[in-house]
């Protein structure tokens, strides 16, 4: 039995260093494979099933903001400018979606590198199913949906924020803003804010 617990010792030490390099292994994050042109050719069948294109949309609505925004002091501006807007911005997205340097191919090795071409495969494959479809369809009204409750969460939180907010200064020796002041909407933009 003495013999046994010597020679026992020095394997703990060993199988313990394996069973970490083993942990290890298992916890490191899995590296995607080489981009081959057939997983570069699956990647973009996923982006267009995965509805990447749709984003056009997003970004014309965005850009037409952003645009009137900027003309919000103009009295004589025709009503027909945002429509104007959003459909030549939508014109020029939709031309520079494909090819090389636009946003497709700008995003395959980005997908690259987190997917291996079996993955690219699998989510292909989901994307092809009704779920996958039904996703990609109601992922803008999801989206939407999601931004706007997290911007009711924001703001209806607005008011204990500035307030805690108001008490660290005073804290710190920081004299807070005025008494009164309102605070802004936690999911404007910036320049939205300044215009009050």
């Amino acid at each position: 039995m003495p013999r046994t617990a010597k020679t026992s010792r020095p394997l703990r030490p060993a199988l313990l260093a394996t069973l970490l390099a083993a942990l290890l292994l298992n916890l490191a994050p899995a590296h995607a494979d080489e981009l081959t042109a057939e997983k570069k050719a699956d990647i973009l069948k996923l982006l267009s099933a995965n509805g990447t294109e749709r984003v056009v949309d997003s970004l014309s609505t965005m850009v037409t903001q952003s645009y009137m925004q900027s003309l919000r002091n103009c009295t004589n501006c025709s009503p027909k400018i945002p429509d104007v807007v959003r459909n030549e911005t939508r014109s020029v997205l939709a031309s520079h979606m494909r090819g090389d340097g636009g946003l497709l191919d700008r995003q395959v090795p980005i997908y690259s590198a987190h997917f291996t071409h079996a993955e690219v495969k699998q989510l292909l494959a989901f994307y092809n199913t009704a779920v996958g479809k039904k996703l990609v369809s109601q992922s803008g009204d999801v989206t939407r949906g999601s931004i706007q409750a997290s911007q009711e969460w924001l703001n209806g939180l607005a008011p204990e924020i500035r307030e805690r907010v108001d008490v660290a200064l005073t804290k710190g020796g920081i004299k807070p803003p005025q008494p009164g002041t309102p605070p802004p909407s936690v999911m404007q933009p910036p320049a939205q804010q300044s215009g009050r």
